[in-house]
């Protein structure tokens, strides 16, 4: 697929006798960077904020858990945070 539009790509370009042929022809290709860029930017802040989101919270319940007296709420209190996690 890549190869058959570098190839059209190509044959595009040695046709374009002007800049404005160039920017005519290189305007959806842009359109789609654009697109592309924003997206990926959008991704890295919503994993950012995953990230973020469950580091506070094991930290929390790493809190919780150095608190704790009893071995059995304990281990209740990790399955309730690895649920909560999951979900």
């Amino acid at each position: 697929m890549f190869t058959q539009l570098t190839e059209q790509f190509t044959t595009a370009m040695k046709s374009l006798n002007n800049a404005d042929q160039f920017s005519t022809a290189m305007k959806p290709f842009n359109t789609l960077v654009e697109i592309n860029t924003k997206t990926v930017e959008q991704l890295i802040n919503q994993q950012a904020a995953l990230i973020t989101t469950i580091m506070n919270d094991s930290v929390a319940q790493t809190k919780a858990l150095s608190e704790q007296t009893d071995l059995a709420t304990a281990i209740e209190s990790q399955k309730v945070f690895t649920e909560a996690l999951q979900a």
